[in-house]
């Protein structure tokens, strides 16, 4: 389901509920919105099954439904915090209790943590390790940062640079 199919079936109930939960006393209604709860249960459902590497996978079909199923999980979560009005940091929380961190970096909950920064600000403060000099390789003196660091040339750096860099990095500046 996309963001527009889920706002149409929100529609449809609301107008399905409208209709028949009126009784002989039209002041007596009762509210169903949205069916949070079976849509609740999707989102919970999808982010237990969502294979949180697919963005480094070699075969395409692999990467092709991770994005996927990426986007359909954002959109069920938008549907749920703007639409149905969950509070996101409660969501957020049994997101991260309901799903086992598969692996060693963090990378499931920092994946779904990410997904709620639209909804949260700082996201939490996303657990990220400085960086220190040992995480470069070395040779003769010189350090390769230019896969971490947007530098000019060759992505080679004095020893001196790279301790400035992290300095400035792991404190905020980029």
């Amino acid at each position: 389901m996309n963001y527009y199919q889920i706002v149409a079936f929100a529609q449809h109930l609301k107008k399905e509920n409208m209709n028949n939960n009126f009784t002989n006393d039209p002041n007596e209604f009762t509210t169903d919105v949205m069916n949070e709860d079976s849509l609740m249960n999707q989102y919970f459902d999808m982010i237990k099954r969502h294979d949180y590497s697919h963005m480094f996978s070699d075969d395409d079909r692999y990467y092709t439904a991770g994005v996927r199923s990426e986007k359909l999980i954002k959109e069920v979560l938008h549907s749920l915090i703007a639409i149905c009005r969950v509070d996101a940091e409660r969501l957020l929380e049994d997101s991260i209790s309901e799903v086992d961190e598969q692996y060693t970096d963090g990378l499931t909950h920092r994946t779904i943590r990410i997904w709620f920064s639209d909804y949260i600000d700082n996201t939490h403060n996303i657990n990220v390790k400085p960086y220190t000099k040992e995480a470069f390789k070395c040779v003769d003196g010189m350090y390769y940062a230019g896969d971490v660091f947007d530098i000019d040339g060759d992505g080679w750096v004095s020893e001196e640079q790279l301790e400035l860099l992290l300095l400035e990095f792991n404190n905020g500046v980029k």
